[in-house]
This record gives C-alpha cells, sequence and structure tokens, in this order.
C-alpha cells in the first residue's frame, strides 16, 4: 500500500479518524445568551448587594449622626441648666448683698441720728450751764472740770478705741480722731490707746465738728437761692 495512503488512513489496525464538524449557529445563539443572561444576573446580584452596603453604611452615618446630635443637645441643655442655676445664685447673691448694704446704711444712719441728738443734747447743756454760770457769776463748775483733767493727766491710764466708742454711744474711728488732732499714745494688739484723760477733750472736739458740719450746711441752704 503507498505510504500515502498509509497516512491518510492511519495506522493499519486504528479507528478512522473523528470528522471536526462546526457548530450550529442555533447553538452558538443559544450559548452566547446564557452566558449574557448569566452575567446580568451576576451584575444585577452585585449591584443588589452594593446597594444593600450602601444602605447599610447610610443607616450606620444616620444613627452616628442622631446620636451625636442627642448627644450635643444634652450637652447644651445641661450648659443652660449650669448657666441658669448660676445666674440664679448670682441674683440672690447680689439681692442679699443688697438688702446687707440697706441695713448697714439704715443702721449708720440711725447711729448718726442718734449721735448728732447727743451732741445737740449735751451742747443745749453745756449752753444752759454756762447761761446759769454767767447769770449768777457762778465758776465753781468750770473750776471742777478743770480740776479733773488736770488730776486725770497726772495718770497714766489709758483706754481702747473701742471703749471710746462704748462711751459716745456711737463708732469713730482711728483716722477720724486723727482729723481732729487726737493721736494715740500707744498700741495693744493693733488696738489703739489714748490717755483717758483725752476723753472730755475727744468729747468736745467731735461736738464742735458737728455743729461746724450743721453750720456749714444751714448756710448753705440760706444762700441757695429759691
Amino acid at each position: 500500500m503507498p505510504a500515502a495512503v498509509r497516512n491518510t488512513l492511519g495506522p493499519i489496525g486504528s479507528a478512522p479518524p473523528t470528522t471536526m464538524t462546526a457548530p450550529a449557529p442555533e447553538a452558538t445563539a443559544a450559548r452566547i445568551k446564557a452566558e449574557q443572561e448569566a452575567e446580568a444576573v451576576r451584575l444585577a446580584t452585585e449591584r443588589e448587594r452594593m446597594a444593600a452596603e450602601r444602605a447599610e453604611l447610610d443607616r450606620q452615618q444616620a444613627e452616628q449622626r442622631a446620636a451625636e446630635e442627642k448627644r450635643q443637645a444634652e450637652e447644651r441643655a445641661r450648659l443652660d441648666a449650669e448657666r441658669a442655676e448660676l445666674n440664679r445664685q448670682r441674683r440672690e447673691i447680689e439681692a442679699a448683698q443688697e438688702e446687707q448694704r440697706h441695713i448697714a446704711e439704715a443702721e449708720q444712719a440711725e447711729r448718726n441720728r442718734v449721735a448728732a441728738e447727743e451732741i445737740r443734747r449735751l451742747d443745749a447743756e453745756r449752753k444752759e450751764a454756762e447761761k446759769l454760770a454767767a447769770a449768777n457769776h457762778i465758776e465753781q463748775p468750770i473750776v471742777m472740770v478743770e480740776s479733773v483733767v488736770k488730776e486725770s493727766l497726772t495718770t497714766d491710764q489709758t483706754i481702747k478705741l473701742g471703749e471710746i466708742c462704748t462711751r459716745l454711744g456711737f463708732t469713730v474711728n482711728a483716722e477720724f480722731l486723727s482729723s481732729l488732732g487726737i493721736q494715740p499714745s500707744a498700741t495693744d494688739n493693733n488696738a489703739k490707746l489714748y490717755p483717758d484723760s483725752k476723753f472730755p477733750t475727744i468729747c468736745r472736739l467731735i461736738s464742735e465738728h458737728v455743729m461746724a458740719v450743721a453750720f456749714k450746711k444751714g448756710a448753705r441752704s440760706t444762700t441757695t437761692p429759691g
């Protein structure tokens, strides 16, 4: 058998060669369509998955925003409540301070009134005594006062500023006495000490000071145009 024939037929005893046939157009179209449908299903599934993930992310972000807004609102409410409480306490403190100031002013005004009345009474008594002494030519009271003052000058007894205020019935301070020319002779644990002999002088100087103030005010009142 010629070699060309053997090559065509293949080895002796072997099966005849398979004949390759092209697929039918309908099968190809069906396969392509099936592949396209499968891809479409896959893309649709992927889109659904991505949409679900996006929706879940949006939900979580919305919850976070809501929680943050709630926290901020609660914080603002707490700060507003604290600010309101501080304002209330401040108003109460200011009201109490104002009330204390009015009370202190009223008490000081009352003390000043009592002191002025006492000084006027003492001055009236002094003037009345001077009139009686002048009318009767009596000099003994003056001698007695001078003798008492001279006797007190020979002692070293001192009194504190508080004792002076107690005797007067109203409060004066060291600066006021200093303005009248009365200086402390010593100090005791920051307490001002004055010679006991100076008390009559202190009374006289305070009386003169108050009367001078009253006369100045009266003079201004009479010279002021109506």
